[in-house]
Order: C-alpha cells, then structure tokens, then sequence
C-alpha cells in the first residue's frame, strides 16, 4: 500500500456488535475510493463481531482493510491507536453500529476546505435509525429534542448547551491532535471532551444536513438503563468539561460552568440527594444568567 496516496482512513472501533457491524462496513465500502482505507479495532467483543468481519474481509479483498483484536480497553485508547494506525489526510470515525451516508464524506472535506479560516474538523447531523435500520428521524439532533438552527449560528453555545451529534458525524484532519490532543483516556465518554477542544480552539465547522446514521439500540453507552453506569457516565462529561474551562473565555465560560453544574444536578438527582439537586440546579442558573449578562453586554459595546 501506497501510503502517501491514501486521502481517508475510516477508522471503526468494534465492541460486540455482530449485529451491526456488516451493515456498517458495507455503508463505508458504498463509500470508498480506490486511495481511502478502512481500519477495524476489535475491543474485545465476545460475540461473533470477528467471524463477521474476517468473513467480509475474504469477500472485499480488493479493499485497502485492516483489522486488530486487543483485550478490552476502552473507546479512548481504542480510538488513539487507531489514529496511529491511519494513513489517510483525513479520518472518518465510524461506530461498527452506524453507517456512513455515501457522498457524506466529500461533503464534510468539501465544508472544511471552504471554511474562510483554518479548521481540523467538520461535522454534520445524522439520520436516526432503529435497531434493524428502520428510519426514526430526519435529524438526530432533533430527534433528542435540541435545535439544529444553533448549531448553525453559534457551533460553539450548541455544542456546550446543546449536544446531540451521533458519533459518526464527525471528519477530522489528520493532523488535529497536534493542536489540541488526543482522546483522554480517563474519560468512559470522549466525544464531548473533544467537540470542546475543537469548538474552544475554533477549529470546527457544522454541516446542515445529515451524514450518517446513527442506530439506537438498547447497548447504546447513552440508553442504557443502569443507574449506576449513567452516573458514571455523568461524572466522565463532567470530567471532560472541566478539563476544557481554561480553553473558553467569557462569555462562554460561564455557559460551561452553567452545563457542568447541570450535570452534576443530574448526577445528585439519581442519587436520591434532592437538597444537592437543587444547589446545582441554583448554581446553574446562575452562570446561565452571567452568560446572558455579559452577552448583552458585549453586544452593546460592539454598537458602541
């Protein structure tokens, strides 16, 4: 393989989805060019997700493919190697539960070169799909019940207040984790953390139409029903906004501070600890009322 040629890696991280994962590899296949690749990490799934994939393989050889099983060690790590591994000048990351729409990926190039300043990632919205592909919403982000018209007007407000972008929405340059890092390990939910970074550095551009679709079934890190595993999860986005408070300037700031307390509004609320609730909820509004403040503000001395 020539890898100066390569233009895309699409890199899966695979965990026990034998289910999805033909279906998802069939999608970027309807996608590819002869210069792009695909690049499979296996986290130790335990089900059929490698029979499936070594038998696509055998029956797309022709395919610039490769794939790698590991003892099971999570999305960030997984997701950090497979950057190391990918060749391409962009990277396209791809659930092994989601599909690509074809086209979507030189429309995401095409919304990044455009851009008037230089960014490292373009992302858009998805096509929401249920468990056997069948189609649930036009837009993931309404679907969740945000606004995709903010995305449009302020990337970065949505994506601290309002975040709702299904995984494998995102194109990235291969170069982005020079500027702002890579996937921080610590963390059980990664994606926010790193819309965060991009958005602080404004380095992301939306795209207003839907790129891929994302599939919602019941092993989905944000439906599962565990108390206990949704506040872990809680704690890991809060871990990762916090990470990002010395990025962002006021107003901003504020508007993040007010999401943080949010989620630890959230975290109390499954604990039974309503008194704390509250407190957070209070501290919330609060710096939600600084950010409206200092926005005016802004805006008076920007007439001025």
């Amino acid at each position: 393989m020539n890898a100066a040629g390569l233009e895309v890696s699409y890199i899966v991280p695979s965990f026990n989805h034998g289910l999805f994962i033909e279906d998802c590899l069939n999608s970027i296949k309807n996608e590819i060019t002869s210069l792009d690749e695909i690049i499979v990490i296996d986290d130790g799934s335990i089900d059929n997700t490698m029979e499936i994939i070594h038998k696509w393989r055998l029956q797309n050889n022709g395919i610039h493919f490769q794939v790698f099983e590991q003892v099971n060690q999570g999305i960030c790590s997984t997701l950090n190697k497979l950057i190391k591994l990918a060749n391409g000048k962009y990277l396209r990351i791809v659930s092994s539960d989601d599909m690509v729409i074809v086209g979507s990926t030189a429309r995401l190039v095409y919304e990044l070169l455009k851009a008037e300043e230089y960014k490292l990632a373009s992302f858009g919205d998805a096509i929401t799909v249920n468990a056997v592909g069948e189609k649930i919403s036009d837009s993931h982000i309404e679907f969740l019940g945000k606004e995709q018209s903010l995305y449009k007007k302020d990337v970065l407000k949505a994506i601290i207040t309002q975040w709702a972008i299904a995984g494998p929405s995102i194109l990235l340059r291969k170069n982005f984790e020079q500027e702002v890092g890579n996937y921080d390990e610590n963390l059980l939910v990664e994606d926010w953390n790193m819309y965060l970074r991009l958005a602080a550095n404004d380095k992301i551009v939306f795209c207003a139409e839907a790129v891929a679709l994302y599939r919602v079934h019941q092993s989905n890190t944000s439906m599962t029903k565990d108390i206990k595993k949704r506040i872990q999860n809680l704690k890991s986005q809060i871990r990762g906004g916090q990470a990002n408070l010395g990025r962002l300037k006021r107003p901003y700031l504020y508007l993040l501070q007010s999401e943080i307390y949010l989620l630890k509004a959230k975290v109390h609320f499954l604990e039974s600890n309503y008194l704390r609730t509250l407190k957070y909820m209070a501290l919330s509004w609060n710096k939600k009322i600084h950010f409206l403040i200092h926005k005016q503000e802004t805006v008076k001395n920007d007439l001025a």
